[in-house]
């Protein structure tokens, strides 16, 4: 998956250039949207997002770090979740 490689790349790198960070960001909001308990993680990374230059490198601070390999390591154990949705049959309705 995209988003496992990319955080588990930057997080080995410790560098980062910041015009791609938000780039990522983007569409990693798209795969935590759906993973709702894993979504507020992601405030650490857009606020080093925020810091810096788009064209600046940054070093990626250690906490920073933990976090992408913990969002990484969860994508791998979560890469589909079950809907709990129960259809009941309720007759006709009209």
């Amino acid at each position: 998956m995209w988003a496992h490689a990319w955080l588990t790349k930057v997080a080995d790198n410790t560098m980062v250039l910041i015009s791609e960070l938000v780039q990522a960001l983007g569409r990693l909001q798209f795969v935590y949207t759906t993973l709702k308990y894993d979504h507020p993680i992601l405030a650490p990374i857009y606020t080093l997002a925020c810091s810096g230059h788009p064209l600046s490198c940054m070093t990626l601070p250690v906490h920073v770090r933990t976090v992408m390999r913990w969002l990484a390591a969860r994508i791998l154990k979560r890469r589909k979740q079950q809907c709990a949705l129960k259809i009941q049959m309720m007759g006709e309705l009209m």
